[in-house]
């Protein structure tokens, strides 16, 4: 059986199978691809990593503007090569998190950070914290907030 993977000009993967005179199409929605939902996983790993432009992404994957700006409006896939460096510069993350939304193998934390995100709802700050006297202030708050009882947090709004 050999099977043949291609991208047609409309950015629809499809995956063909054949054995004898068998032949099978599969295509990336088939495979549960998504591009308006893989945009707004992108789009919380951005939040996440505090980038508020597309060129931002764009520097820090060494990919061009446009070519991340239509992977964050959902018109195209973004390439396997463009996600694996992502994946390997936010440790944690996974291609299979970033294309189907599986969160199996990220670390709890993450997780529920991007899963919030991607949701649009208000998440803790991630900042090392000084101590004050009194110990670590706890994840999301700083030493002056923890006294005063509350937490720094900031809301991300996700475009759909």
């Amino acid at each position: 059986m050999s099977v043949t993977t291609n991208l047609s000009a409309d950015n629809n993967l499809t995956e063909t199978a054949t054995s004898g005179s068998f032949s099978a199409t599969l295509s990336a929605m088939a495979y549960g691809l998504h591009p308006k939902q893989v945009a707004l996983r992108l789009r919380a790993v951005m939040a996440d990593l505090d980038m508020k432009t597309v060129a931002e992404l764009a520097e820090f994957l060494g990919a061009e503007r446009s070519q991340v700006s239509n992977w964050l409006q959902g018109y195209n896939l973004p390439p396997t090569k463009w996600m694996n460096e992502l994946c390997l510069k936010r440790r944690g993350l996974t291609l299979d998190w970033i294309f189907r939304g599986i969160s199996d193998a990220l670390p709890s934390a993450l997780a529920i950070k991007l899963e919030a995100l991607e949701q649009g709802v208000e998440v803790p700050l991630n900042r090392q914290n000084a101590t004050d006297g009194g110990g670590a202030a706890p994840s999301g708050f700083s030493a002056g907030a923890r006294k005063r009882g509350r937490s720094q947090a900031t809301r991300y709004k996700m475009a759909t």
